[in-house]
């Protein structure tokens, strides 16, 4: 990711040299810890240098934080204000990781209590039996009526032994599906850390791209207001990009406090990944929003789809859910393959957002550096000046293919919805439509039947093996 970005908004010698110097520094050191990190992880004595690997990652994730904000700001404040939402979102998800222990504390304290009332009662118990049996060995008048007693006491505990024994059983019963749902939990936990380290490693890259190359383009000129390398929608439309700045630098920073929290697994919580996931769509959604359009009323569209896809997702969960029951009749191989189900849309949903993401913000054609006399504006998309039909068959398909992954991925966080709704296989209209959007990034008819030549080809070599075999 470092070493593939290039120079931020194309810093000339007359630009701020401290900028510079800084994104030069955070970005080299970001590459250098990542090939190091590449060098352990080749080492076969990977356990003894697990320290190492994780110092790496450590200078790496710092490194791109550096270059981030050095890259992406020009004044003061604005540096400030990123490294304070930096800092939030951080310090968002501790707070959310020392609540969780907290409440698993408390619900641990009373057991405690009980249990260790229970084991001195027990022991106060046994100590004055052993006084009155010591006392009772000197007196053998004493003893004869101690053997009564003990003969009538031995009959009433066995009786109490009994319902002791089923008391116990029971507490044993409960601790036993307690430790089943414990591991649930830990195995619920532990595939969810791989897709939100893929998530978080594919949204960091794409939002550390678009910060140091932000949409519509940069100044190659000084000018009235702004200087060369200055983003032209800071010029042209203010509100617009600091939106777009901070949405991408709240995911960017989600991003990188998911992987840190993925490496430590005294940090790892369901419900933080989950948070973190979701937080880190949202920053995606209005970043792309705010990026892609260059007016108000496509934004609402563009937000207004994702609502829509969302409830229809939803709806059609629930119609086609209805009389579908998740009862104990459910064997191991179901639940695996609705696992695999699962495992696989995410992956296709991550794939998608990640490159429709990047194709909204910076579409092809590139932008107009500069105003001219035809009526064209600075940070327009050339595509929408020369092909305005086929830009927006492009502009519409993507931003359909991008809000159908992200509803995709969060319905796909809870295991309650996507459970049933993957047994009843609602998704395939949703998923189809997906796959038709990125067919439609290039809205071209040799494009179609290129793939159409394909999948005849596919067709006709799998019959064909079929029989030769």
């Amino acid at each position: 990711m470092a070493a593939t970005a290039p120079p931020p908004r194309r810093l000339y010698p007359q630009g701020p040299p401290q900028h510079t110097l800084v994104f030069f520094l955070g970005n080299t050191m970001a590459f250098a810890a990542s090939l190091q990190i590449i060098v352990v992880l080749l080492d076969r004595k990977l356990v003894l240098k697990l320290r190492k690997a994780y110092m790496f990652i450590t200078v790496a994730l710092v490194g791109l934080v550096i270059a981030y904000v050095a890259g992406s700001c020009r004044q003061t404040d604005t540096t400030v204000y990123l490294v304070i939402l930096v800092a939030a979102c951080t310090a968002f998800q501790m707070a959310l990781f020392i609540l969780h222990h907290r409440s698993k504390k408390k619900n641990l304290t009373p057991k405690v209590a009980i249990q260790s009332g229970v084991a001195v009662g027990k022991l106060q118990g046994l100590s004055d039996v052993a006084r009155r049996t010591k006392k009772s060995t000197d007196d053998r008048t004493v003893r004869d009526e101690q053997k009564k007693k003990w003969t009538l006491r031995g009959a009433i505990q066995s009786v109490l032994a009994e319902g002791k024994l089923e008391r116990l059983r029971a507490v044993i019963d409960r601790r036993t599906k307690r430790g089943a749902d414990d591991r649930t939990v830990r195995d619920a936990v532990d595939k969810a850390r791989s897709l939100v380290l893929l998530l978080a490693t594919l949204a960091a890259t794409i939002t550390y791209q678009a910060g140091l190359n932000p949409p519509g383009g940069l100044w190659l000129d000084n000018g009235d207001g702004y200087m060369a390398g200055d983003p032209i929608l800071l010029t042209t439309n203010a509100r617009r990009y600091r939106t777009f700045f901070y949405c991408n630098s709240i995911a960017f920073a989600t991003s990188l406090v998911a992987v840190v929290v993925v490496q430590i697994k005294l940090l790892l919580s369901y419900h933080v990944l989950e948070v973190a996931m979701v937080l880190d769509l949202f920053g995606l959604i209005g970043a792309y929003a705010a990026g892609s359009c260059r007016d108000i009323s496509t934004s609402i569209y563009v937000l207004g789809l994702a609502g829509a896809v969302l409830v229809y997702a939803l709806i059609h969960v629930v119609l086609f859910t209805l009389g579908e029951k998740d009862t104990d009749s459910r064997t191991e191989e179901d639940d695996e393959l609705v696992e695999k189900t699962r495992k696989r849309l995410l992956l296709f949903a991550i794939l998608a957002a990640t490159i429709t993401y990047q194709a909204g913000l910076t579409p092809p054609g590139g932008f107009r550096l500069q105003d001219d006399e035809s009526g064209h504006h600075a940070g327009d998309p050339v595509l929408l000046d020369n092909f305005p039909r086929r830009y927006h068959a492009f502009f519409y398909t993507n931003s359909v293919s991008f809000m159908l992954s992200i509803v995709l991925i969060i319905l796909l966080v809870n295991p309650h919805v996507y459970r049933p709704a993957i047994r009843t296989n609602p998704r395939a209209v949703r998923l189809h439509g997906g796959g038709l959007g990125l067919l439609a990034l290039k809205t071209s008819i040799y494009i179609f039947l290129l793939v159409g030549v394909v999948l005849f080809f596919v067709v006709v070599h799998s019959y064909f093996s079929q029989d030769f075999w």
